[in-house]
């Protein structure tokens, strides 16, 4: 029946399916291929539709206890499957992802493969929107292809690299050292703590950040560059998780620190953290309407500052406190009364018209270890909605 349709419609059927299966790992092939296999008549539409040839994925996980022989196999393979991408796509914007992540025998012929790879994918930068790379290795080689090159359709760009490539000192500036040509439509951006050393792409007009590290991280981020990184006028959305942070009370007398100002802000997300509650009382971010605190020590909260200088934010509709803990050594007995850490939180949160909480490691403790919502300690002038979620 399908086949007895305008080819225009058995078109727009197949791309419909790529874009439905995209993200669909169980796929042994990805669905323009199988698509391509069925028949003459599809073959010749899925061949000479370039929509459907737009997004490229080499992910190299499924053969991470794979012999190394296996491995060259898919890389050679993949490198030709990826200059039949790039000449059925056409003129057609690009979305490129490859990990390597975690290959036990990945060897010194696999990473000149991959190399070549990643210089075939480089050579057309032109066309990029989407680009992602995940890697486990401590040679920078890889980053190379993607130094000195123009990306003037980019829109998203991932960079994580691995992290037994601790860098030594602060970069202390937030220059590109990717992508060193230009990227001026790249507003999404996903790094690691690695990356800010090793492979930054431009961040002037980024609008959504995602920091984001393993918790097996030793490295940390520096206050001076990630300070720069928060303040780019732009940046609209930011997220962070596990990033570890150098300790803001070792720095300087938190009275003295400067205000990070984030004039675009509106939604900011920590989780599995310690170190990065505490630029909370640092921030001047008048338009932030959600705060996300997921699966952390809320007294890193507190980094000395005096609470009664800390500014609230003014335009926050949700605080969201899930999963959280007081602290390492703060379990609740017959009920523990955090005052200092509540208020902090309240300072800050006070202007909030919706609260949530939850708390998988001690559900009690909503009720006798904070008073947070005791509102004849704390202020909540515009508060309309508490939701507690117990599991």
């Amino acid at each position: 029946m399908i086949l007895s349709l305008p080819l225009e419609i058995q078109g727009e059927i197949f791309g419909h399916a790529r874009r439905d299966n995209s993200d669909d790992q169980a796929l042994l092939l990805p669905v323009e291929v199988t698509l391509s296999h069925v028949c003459s008549g599809w073959r010749n539409i899925a061949i000479n539709l370039p929509i459907l040839w737009t997004a490229f994925k080499f992910d190299a996980r499924p053969f991470s206890s794979s012999p190394s022989n296996k491995l060259r196999k898919y890389l050679v393979r993949s490198k030709t499957l990826l200059m039949v991408y790039l000449l059925r796509s056409k003129t057609q914007l690009l979305e490129l992802y490859f990990n390597i992540y975690y290959c036990r025998n990945w060897d010194g012929d696999c990473d000149e493969l991959f190399y070549q790879l990643l210089e075939i994918a480089a050579a057309h930068a032109g066309r990029w929107r989407r680009f992602s790379l995940f890697m486990t290795g401590e040679s920078l080689a890889f980053t190379e292809p993607l130094e000195q090159i123009n990306a003037p359709n980019l829109e998203y760009f991932a960079m994580c690299l691995d992290s037994n490539l601790q860098g030594t000192e602060d970069p202390g500036d937030i220059n590109p050292s990717v992508l060193i040509e230009g990227a001026p439509k790249l507003s999404v951006i996903r790094i690691n703590t690695t990356s800010h050393f090793y492979a930054l792409p431009p961040l002037s007009k980024v609008t959504t950040l995602t920091i984001q590290d393993s918790p097996e991280l030793f490295d940390h981020q520096y206050f001076r560059t990630f300070r720069y990184m928060l303040m780019i006028p732009t940046l609209t959305n930011l997220s962070i998780e596990d990033c570890r942070l150098q300790d803001l009370q070792l720095l300087d007398d938190p009275e003295v620190l400067r205000r990070i100002v984030m004039p675009s802000l509106k939604t900011l997300r920590i989780t599995h953290n310690y170190d990065v509650p505490g630029i909370l009382s640092l921030l001047d971010a008048p338009l932030l309407e959600t705060l996300v605190l997921h699966d952390l020590y809320l007294d890193a909260l507190n980094i000395g500052q005096d609470v009664h200088k800390i500014t609230p934010f003014q335009n926050l509709h949700t605080i969201a406190l899930l999963d959280f803990r007081y602290g390492p050594d703060a379990v609740p007995e017959d009920g523990v009364d955090l005052p200092l850490v509540d208020m902090i939180l309240n300072k800050l949160a006070c202007c909030a018209t919706h609260i949530i909480i939850s708390s998988r490691y001690d559900p009690y403790f909503l009720c006798s270890g904070t008073n947070l919502l005791d509102f004849d300690k704390h202020n909540w002038p515009q508060l309309k909605h508490v939701n507690y979620i117990l599991t």
